[in-house]
């Protein structure tokens, strides 16, 4: 969004799109790791405190939301992110990291509200909570982002992606780094 609006055109390229792309690609892994690690140890344990977690997770109207939640934040991320090319397109990228937002908020939800409730609820607290934390967070987004430039000036490495050339005071270095 920062590319579409201007603060990053002619710096942030297809390059650093796929960057973005790979790493919003290996934290959704990520997440499937983590969550399965929890999984699998709370169930070859069967502590009786800890199996509880899950028993009513996976059970009854809560089962529904425990697949979702895989769902969103592993299996439609990493089957639409294998390709090189969704790892490049901006819209594919907001799409994911929409789905993404939405599955970790779910997990949330999921952690805290089968020890509260029977059964789920979403009504008005929900959206409310979900749109002043989103509120919350792109208010402090854009004060950060307006105290600073976004990209490093002078940044060899980002000159030389973005344009093709390197800086002056580097062109004069051999390809060790070292001068010549």
């Amino acid at each position: 969004m920062l590319k579409e609006h201007g603060d990053l055109e002619g710096i942030a390229g297809e390059h650093q799109l796929h960057d973005l792309g790979k790493m919003l690609f290996a934290f959704s892994i990520f997440w499937a790791y983590i969550w399965t690690c929890q999984y699998l140890l709370i169930w070859y344990g069967n502590i009786p405190d800890e199996v509880t977690h899950y028993v009513k997770r996976t059970n009854g109207p809560w089962l529904y939301l425990f697949a979702l939640n895989l769902i969103l934040n592993w299996i439609i991320p990493f089957t639409t992110l294998l390709s090189i090319q969704a790892k490049r397109t901006p819209r594919v990228l907001k799409t994911i990291c929409v789905i993404v937002l939405a599955g970790h908020w779910l997990d949330l939800y999921l952690l805290i509200m089968p020890a509260m409730w029977d059964k789920p609820r979403f009504g008005v607290f929900e959206v409310a909570l979900a749109a002043g934390y989103a509120a919350l967070v792109y208010l402090l987004f854009t004060r950060e982002v307006s105290k600073a430039p976004l990209a490093p000036r002078h940044d060899p490495v980002l000159a030389y992606e973005t344009h093709h050339v390197l800086l002056p005071e580097f062109a004069h270095r051999g390809s060790s780094g070292a001068k010549s």
